[in-house]
């Protein structure tokens, strides 16, 4: 069935008023086909019409399927990079990614995925971010300062959900005492 019609027609609300479009993971069920990558691409052009910028973030959904290690050739990324800084005019923002929203030896991954490490990485660009704050967030023409992030990491969820307690209290804490953002979008 075609969900971009729905999704673009809510998308569209606002009309020339819209100055930016998030698009925060799950646009897809899953990775398991090349075609549903055309999906985002759908929403995002009938929304945007190409005259307004885009930010997306992957969800734990794009994380699954037989191409989702090719996700970065099909979506936007920092050279293949899911996370990353973004400027739109006067907006700063971080996009986070979360990957998988359980633990990796779950059993509805099959020892397939290796998230843990890909938080830990993710957790030194963060910091990176921050030695390099007054090229990132604090540069003087920075107005507003957003994190996007698919999975919301900021509270404990309830089991098998509740993993990555200590990383995410990192994330959280990083942002709260040296970011400081405005506003944080999560979708999941």
């Amino acid at each position: 069935h075609n969900i971009e019609a729905p999704v673009i027609a809510a998308g569209s609300y606002f009309g020339d008023e819209l100055d930016l479009l998030v698009l925060n993971g799950d646009i897809i069920n899953h990775s398991g086909r090349i075609e549903n990558f055309n999906t985002i691409y759908k929403i995002a052009s009938g929304i945007t019409k190409g005259s307004i910028p885009i930010v997306f973030s992957r969800g734990n959904h794009d994380t699954r399927g037989i191409h989702a290690e090719e996700f970065g050739n099909y979506t936007p990324t920092d050279n293949g990079r899911t996370y990353y800084t973004f400027r739109a005019g006067s907006i700063w923002g971080l996009i986070l990614d979360c990957g998988e929203d359980k633990l990796d030896t779950h059993e509805e991954y099959g020892h397939t995925i290796c998230f843990h490490r890909f938080r830990q990485k993710e957790t030194e660009f963060i910091k990176k971010i921050i030695a390099n704050a007054d090229n990132e967030y604090n540069a003087h023409d920075v107005k507003h300062k957003l994190v996007i992030c698919h999975i919301p990491f900021t509270y404990i969820h309830k089991p098998p959900f509740d993993i990555e307690q200590e990383i995410y209290s990192e994330w959280t804490k990083l942002l709260r005492e040296e970011i400081h953002p405005e506003l944080l979008i999560y979708g999941h």
